[in-house]
């Protein structure tokens, strides 16, 4: 008997599909647009960190400068990965902070060459586990980037030199934080204009404020359309390469993008690209699978003259068979 997916699985199967369909999308599109002159390619050490690159692609492109450096931090190297190759081919450094490894695999692989510096960043290194092992030397500056702080725990323990560089930038900070704290000396409006709970709405209600336009260029929240809107602020296109709402199109045909250093691209996680591509793809699978349905139902039906062919067919093979 020929065994028939659930719904559930026919999804994860579809929605992985997606995924690998979307990896080599977007690396055909950065092989077709990669610069002749050897001086203005891509950084493959910047590269070798970007989320939509995977183990894969490094592999069958060996050939290109990948940097196993930031390539052990890229979210797509899993733990399963790591132990499949030898230690010395990771940096170590860098996969402490890498966000597939968890306190669980630490503690079960104390041999490992991991580096507490890092590790205070991990987005799975929660303040339980911190406080849990004071024997730890945690460093407080890889500390002020980790996602899991909040204002309380910084205002409690002023005894750790906290990066406000690195903590204006955390997404445990908000702009009612900055605001409420009358601390404007303090936070670093550089970081701040990065961070992602700072919208144009902010910036335009706090136009005092000291507010990083290169900075401002790549938050999430900034779009191409606030950039062409508001074309009198001092936008830096260059690192709006990195913005994650810079799609393939924007790219290509921005007139204000043409003539830069492309670099910055390579650091691009193309969110927007990302979701759009799925959302296409999503509505081919629904489209289809109605079809498939809409077909079902007109050849297991005798209301319909397909339908009772189908059945008599099916019928006279049932026949046959005894």
């Amino acid at each position: 008997m020929t065994y028939k997916m659930t719904r559930f699985e026919r999804t994860q199967k579809y929605i992985t599909q997606i995924k690998n369909a979307w990896h080599k999308y977007y690396w055909d599109f950065m092989i077709e647009n990669e610069d002749t002159d050897p001086n203005y390619c891509w950084d493959y050490s910047v590269l070798s960190k970007n989320p939509n690159v995977t183990l894969k692609m490094v592999i069958e492109n060996e050939d290109l400068p990948w940097s196993a450096y930031y390539l052990s931090e890229n979210p797509t190297i899993t733990w399963d990965i790591i132990q499949q190759y030898q230690d010395d081919v990771w940096d170590w450094w860098q996969i402490s902070k890498n966000p597939n490894i968890t306190w669980e695999i630490i503690q079960n692989n104390p041999d490992k060459s991991w580096t507490y510096l890092y590790l205070a960043s991990n987005p799975n290194i929660t303040w339980d586990i911190i406080q849990q092992n004071p024997n730890i030397s945690w460093y407080s500056s890889e500390l002020s980037k980790n996602p899991n702080l909040t204002w309380d725990i910084i205002q409690d323990n002023p005894q750790i030199e906290w990066n406000y560089y690195y903590l204006s930038c955390n997404p445990c900070i908000t702009w009612e934080i900055v605001r409420d704290s009358q601390m404007d000396h303090l936070w670093n409006w550089t970081t701040l204009s990065y961070n992602p709970n700072i919208t144009w709405d902010i910036v335009k209600a706090n136009p005092d404020k000291p507010w990083d336009y290169s900075y401002l260029s790549v938050n999430k929240n900034i779009t191409w359309d606030i950039i062409k809107h508001n074309p009198e602020k001092p936008w830096d296109f260059k690192w709006f390469l990195e913005n994650p709402n810079m799609t393939f199109d924007i790219f290509l045909n921005a007139e204000e993008l043409n003539l830069l250093d492309c670099d910055n691209v390579c650091a691009n996680t193309f969110d927007l690209e990302r979701r759009n591509f799925f959302v296409r793809k999503c509505r081919e699978y629904m489209a289809a699978y109605r079809i498939q349905q809409w077909w079902y139902h007109i050849t297991m039906s005798p209301h319909y003259s397909i339908g009772r062919k189908m059945i008599e067919k099916r019928r006279l093979e049932v026949l046959e068979e005894e």
